[in-house]
């Protein structure tokens, strides 16, 4: 007897409750999200140490660990966020300078002119807690015109010298450099105008002598109150150019070019950085430089073979002389952006040696007075790790990873594949999970958490890895953009063993010349691989090959002219051995179009057709239905014409399914795609909602391209969703560069619950009418029914179809070990049984 049941089944026999698109709050439960970690998304101009012990950071970013912020931060020592430092909304525009007063005020100065909503100029001073201290008259008016304040320094009598490229002050002329009262009114006893001479030239950084009373400038400018000057001057107290600073004579006098840093020392004698290569007639100085108390070069200093390009930042720290900068060697030693000298200017060769360093502009240095520094400037990257804008440095000059410790991944995850034990690979752009250094491809343990027995203690990729794909024997292929694999010298391209080490069985050659965006393995174990390379091994060949499995190019595959131009972003395997390839090419081996199903000699199979123009723009994603149908994603808004924003199902010979028409819906680009087994479309990317529906970056649709409202994701991400994959539970894995879902933190992964309505709550026979066996099986299983079956699909984990057929007797020896799901249905084309099977 037929008999009908609800089945609340998901794949795995557990019963599930849950809101589909909720967050699942088990996976890496360590993860707090919300950037932690991830420190400043812009410039850091200034650091500055406080008297409290924390740091006030400022520049030209708008968040710190992911918090939104208006170019200024105070954080603990621990590198988090001092949430009683109440900035509001902060500047609108650039901050170069900072100085915090004896009673813990705080002076910044920069471009900006306004501060949290109230109008300023240039210039303001905090009170302690970070609001604005309205006794300080410079607020709305400050340096006027095109300008900006540069430098700042607190003097002992509560006086202000203020620095930069203004023009006046308060709407008093004040040129390039003024004295402001303690009440931010102009001192109109200190000597600044005519100021500095040449308009365009401004001052860059001011040290004072309290000592002597004297205040050493530098920058860009050739003139000081109608003196010739060329780029550092001394002034004595009241402005005025103090001619007894000796710097030459003529057009040799000064130096040759812009001055950035200068630092008084305890003997008199100045440390001065910048981009010169001359001082007063001296033409062999490599951009630092040391100058004796009278003006004159202090030739005991190491200057000749010095920094290759600028120097901006110079601490002292006891007799050692930390150097930064933009500088990619010092001495004719490679170094970048860093160094440690002794006092004489002598470069340290341990000091992180043989390490990246800094990959951008090292701009300020912090003494922690532990024997480590705080380091700021433009750079994202520092050895390799993500280190945004700010570092903890140890003594030998390598990062601290504990300092502002993150949390998931910190950067983008791009790639996702399920083992058969269920763990995950990830691959990405990221270099550490959970705090534990893991340079771009990592793998997770069920519940998120990472597996750190995979790769110990190896060095990972020194690029970003772009797509990841297992082969039969549990080794791992990862494409990308590198140039290592743990130390090895190995080009876009890598065979990785089940354990994270190098495998050296892989013969590349030369490898790719270009970057590899996609990796495919076929059953008998030859790898299909796609990018925006034209040669491989000095073989040319346009962003498509088939490789053996020792690594040598399979010449019998014919690709002809290949992709034209840009990348393959996709290859699906499909079970007759033939592939699906799109991207951001417009034409394959002459013939147009940005979709193609490839013969299993790499021909194109004209037998599919888009039947006219296809997509208007690129197709970053495929997946493929049970029944043989085509969904793809991308950033085209037409199909031949017709529109299909974003996403579109084809049907199996490559023309348009009409029956499924998103229309106009989808407001921007869709990124990756999965097709559940009742034929529903998740899709991800870049997108904010779908008509006037709010649905941020995820969402799902009906077969017929209407909005599933029941799977509900709230407000989505925060950022671009690039990867997505089902796990053995029909729930939902997401990567890429989000931060949060749906108000729950979670660093550029997460794994959202779901509910996949053919298993939820289909109508199928009673189970005691179908069985399968051997399950788990080795080669062969047998589904018993006496129904007549008109298909029988084969999921993996990822929802992908591996094998289609009519059949009750299968034959599964191609496929890997590992889960599957079985989906039977009867010549009626109803659903008859949808199982777990396990090869073993």
């Amino acid at each position: 007897m037929r008999k009908y049941i609800l089945l609340f089944l998901l794949l795995t026999c557990n019963f599930y409750f849950s809101q589909a698109g909720n967050i699942d709050a088990t996976f890496n439960t360590a993860d707090s999200g919300n950037g932690a970690g991830d420190g400043a998304n812009g410039n850091i101009s200034k650091s500055l140490k406080l008297s409290s012990g924390k740091l006030l950071l400022v520049g030209n970013f708008t968040s710190y660990n992911d918090g939104i912020l208006g170019r200024i931060v105070r954080i603990n020592t621990d590198g988090s966020i001092d949430a009683t430092f109440n900035s509001g909304t902060g500047v609108n525009a650039y901050v170069y300078s900072a100085a915090e007063q004896p009673d813990g005020k705080i002076i910044i100065g920069g471009s900006f002119t306004s501060y949290n909503g109230a109008t300023v100029n240039r210039i303001i001073r905090l009170n302690s807690d970070g609001t604005l201290d309205s006794t300080f008259s410079g607020v709305g008016a400050g340096p006027s015109g095109n300008s900006l304040v540069d430098n700042i320094v607190i003097l002992p009598t509560g006086k202000i010298l203020i620095g930069g490229s203004f023009s006046a002050y308060n709407n008093i002329t004040a040129v390039k450099i003024a004295r402001l009262n303690a009440d931010g009114s102009l001192d109109a006893t200190f000597v600044s105008s005519p100021g500095v001479g040449n308009s365009s030239a401004s001052i860059n950084k001011m040290e004072y002598d309290a000592a002597n009373q004297k205040i050493y400038v530098g920058g860009s400018f050739t003139s000081i109150n109608g003196t010739t000057v060329n780029r550092i001057a001394r002034l004595n107290s009241d402005g005025t150019v103090d001619t007894s600073f000796i710097i030459g004579s003529g057009t040799s006098q000064g130096f040759n070019n812009t001055v950035s840093e200068i630092v008084l020392l305890s003997t008199g004698k100045l440390l001065v950085g910048g981009t010169f290569g001359s001082y007063n007639g001296n033409g062999t100085l490599k951009n630092i430089c040391r100058l004796n108390s009278d003006g004159t070069l202090d030739g005991t200093f190491n200057f000749n073979n010095a920094a290759n390009t600028g120097v901006y930042a110079i601490k002292t720290i006891g007799n050692k002389l930390f150097v930064g900068g933009n500088f990619t060697s010092y001495a004719g030693v490679p170094v970048s952006r860093l160094v440690k000298l002794d006092a004489d200017g002598n470069l340290d060769t341990t000091y992180n040696a043989g390490n990246s360093g800094a990959n951008s502009s090292v701009l300020n240095i912090i003494d922690n007075l532990d024997g480590t520094i705080f380091i700021t400037g433009s750079f994202n990257m520092y050895n390799g790790l993500v280190k945004n804008y700010c570092a903890h440095i140890l003594a030998d000059g390598t990062p601290d990873t504990t300092y502002n410790l993150g949390t998931g991944a910190d950067g983008n995850v791009s790639s996702i594949v399920f083992q058969p034990d269920n763990k995950m690979i990830i691959g990405g752009e990221f270099t550490s999970y959970n705090g534990t250094v893991k340079n771009k491809i990592a793998r997770l343990n069920t519940d998120g958490t990472l597996d750190t027995s995979f790769n110990m203690n190896g060095a990972g990729a020194n690029g970003t890895v772009s797509a990841v794909a297992l082969q039969n024997n549990g080794k791992i292929i990862a494409g990308g953009t590198f140039t290592k694999y743990n130390g090895n010298d190995i080009t876009n391209l890598v065979r990785i063993n089940a354990d994270g080490s190098y495998s050296n069985d892989l013969t590349l050659g030369t490898s790719f010349n270009n970057s590899v965006t996609a990796v495919a393995v076929q059953n008998d174990g030859k790898i299909i691989v796609g990018g925006s390379f034209t040669n491989y091994n000095g073989t040319a060949i346009n962003r498509l090959a088939r490789l053996n499995t020792d690594g040598t190019i399979d010449a019998t595959f014919s690709i002809g002219t290949g992709a034209n131009s840009g990348s393959i972003s996709s290859i699906m395997l499909l079970t007759d051995g033939k592939m699906i390839i799109t991207g951001l090419f417009t034409s394959f081996n002459g013939t147009t179009g940005r979709i193609f199903r490839l013969n299993t000699d790499g021909t194109i199979d004209t037998s599919f057709s888009t039947g006219g123009t296809g997509t208007n723009l690129p197709i970053y994603t495929i997946a493929v239905q049970q029944d043989g149908k085509i969904l793809i994603g991308g950033n085209f808004s037409t199909f031949n014409g017709i529109a299909n924003a974003r996403v579109a199902r084809l049907n199996s010979n490559g023309s348009l399914d009409t029956t499924f028409a998103p229309g106009t819906n989808i407001d921007g680009s869709v990124q990756t795609l999965v097709v559940q087994p009742d034929n529903k479309v998740i899709i991800a990317g870049a997108f904010t909602k779908y008509g006037t529906t709010l649905s941020n970056k995820i969402m799902r649709l009906n077969a017929d391209a209407t909005l599933d409202t029941t799977f509900d994701v709230g407000s989505g991400t925060n950022n671009n969703i690039n990867k997505m994959v089902l796990d053995p539970n029909n729930n939902v894995l997401i990567g890429g560069v989000f931060t949060n879902y749906k108000g729950n933190g979670k660093n550029r992964i997460a794994r959202i619950l779901n509910v996949v309505s053919s298993l939820a709550t289909a109508e199928i026979r009673n189970k005691t009418d179908v069985d399968l066996y051997p399950n788990p099986f080795t080669n062969d299983i047998h589904i018993h029914t006496t129904e007549k079956l008109s298909n029988v699909s084969i999921y993996d984990m990822s929802g992908k179809i591996v094998y289609v057929s009519d059949k009750k007797d299968l034959n599964l020896s191609h496929l890997s070990k590992g889960t599957y799901i079985l989906k039977a249905m009867s010549a009626g084309n109803k659903t008859i049984t949808v199982k777990k099977i396990i090869k073993k």
